[in-house]
């Protein structure tokens, strides 16, 4: 027993060994910046700023700012300005805000009225960009089960969640919705957590009907994937954006982002206070919003970043930025010495290694992979080539 254990251990060394060995050397990223919470006519103040750096600017939107217009006034001078504007379609927190299994119907309502008007007033927006996660009310049961160590009722919860064919008639449902974007002439993006391309690269698409979030298997034209700092060190989130850069660039090629942050003290913004009392636990919830307080720590991210592969990333968020104590300009403005080295082998392995045992644990308790493997492998294959290079890029400083 012990040495089918020890090399069980070799093995995986192996894997994440090799998991770790970088990409060479590219430094380019085109950057996007998520904004969730700032009134648009704060945002329209920092409209110059992000078209002197080629930035694009990922801009919440709900059913109730359709319409709206310091919107309309934002998108105009944003299109003045050349700055690239995709509009992030969240639905209201009471509706559960994502696009996933559980929120279809409004989704596809949502979404129909948005493009109308854009269509309707010739609104200069090509990109929808769809956020695929747990829907509010399930993340509070998760956050729960977490607080209270309760893993039996988290198991329950991701067994109770599970059914193929259900999530078989949401996926085609979804890419109907992302069909209809495409055929009306829009582009797609989708952003999900990390622990979904985790998954993929242990084979296992059946934790995504546990969630209930379909994601990899949609027809995407741009995946991104959250991988926030939370409270690991600098060195070791280093070693989780080069893990993720790889993963996500094995498997989609230039389709493939990280989401990067949180940035700055995010306990500052009132909106999160109102999601602590939500989620409960508010102590536990309000560690979690401290992020990255050093533009020279966010520049290394993005370097490490563009070293293993990646071309794009997006950064979480202007409104972190906002209430940091430099001004958001800062934030793009930070350097790395030239050939700058990161020992990142082993902060990579432990991510992975981590990741490992999650997905056996999964694999052993929660439920075996099966048909949604068998039904959506092939056709989630064919979704990993990568399209030609975006032309534009902004290069990091050195």
């Amino acid at each position: 027993m012990k040495r089918r254990w020890c090399l069980i251990l070799v093995f995986l060394f192996i894997c994440f060994f090799e998991a770790a060995a970088g990409y060479p050397s590219g430094g380019e990223i085109k950057i996007g910046l998520w904004c969730e919470f700032l009134p648009y006519s704060r945002v329209n103040h920092y409209i110059e700023m992000l078209g002197g750096r080629d930035i694009i600017l990922i801009l919440h939107i709900g059913p109730a700012d359709i319409g709206d217009p310091e919107l309309v006034s934002l998108l105009q001078k944003a299109e003045e300005m050349g700055v690239e504007v995709r509009a992030w379609l969240l639905l209201p927190y009471e509706e559960e805000l994502y696009f996933c299994e559980d929120t279809l119907d409004d989704t596809e309502n949502f979404v129909r009225n948005f493009t109308d008007w854009v269509k309707r007033e010739k609104i200069g927006i090509k990109w929808i960009v769809f956020d695929c996660e747990p829907t509010p009310s399930t993340g509070r049961e998760f956050f729960k089960y977490v607080r209270e160590k309760d893993i039996v009722s988290f198991i329950n919860h991701l067994k109770k969640n599970k059914d193929a064919e259900s999530f078989k008639r949401s996926v085609y449902r979804m890419n109907e919705i992302i069909d209809r974007l495409h055929r009306e002439g829009f582009l797609v993006a989708g952003t999900s957590n990390r622990m979904i391309l985790e998954g993929l690269y242990f084979k296992n698409i059946t934790l995504q009907d546990s969630l209930n979030v379909p994601f990899t298997m949609l027809d995407w034209d741009e995946l991104s994937f959250l991988v926030y700092r939370y409270k690991a060190s600098q060195i070791d989130y280093l070693g989780m954006a080069k893990r993720y850069s790889q993963i996500a660039k094995k498997y989609f090629g230039d389709r493939g982002v990280l989401d990067i942050g949180l940035i700055g003290d995010n306990r500052k913004i009132p909106e999160n206070e109102k999601r602590m009392s939500l989620f409960g636990g508010e102590e536990k919830f309000a560690d979690l919003l401290v992020g990255i307080e050093d533009p020279a720590e966010l520049a290394e991210i993005l370097d490490i970043a563009g070293k293993n592969g990646l071309s794009r990333i997006n950064i979480y968020s202007l409104d972190g930025m906002a209430v940091s104590e430099y001004p958001p300009e800062a934030w793009f403005d930070g350097d790395v010495p030239p050939g700058k080295k990161y020992f990142t082998h082993i902060s990579s392995i432990k991510a992975g290694l981590a990741n490992a045992s999650l997905q056996l644990i999964y694999n052993v308790l929660v439920v075996k992979q099966e048909s949604v493997e068998e039904e959506f492998g092939v056709r989630a294959e064919k979704r990993y080539n990568p399209p030609e290079k975006s032309k534009s890029r902004i290069r990091l400083r050195r």
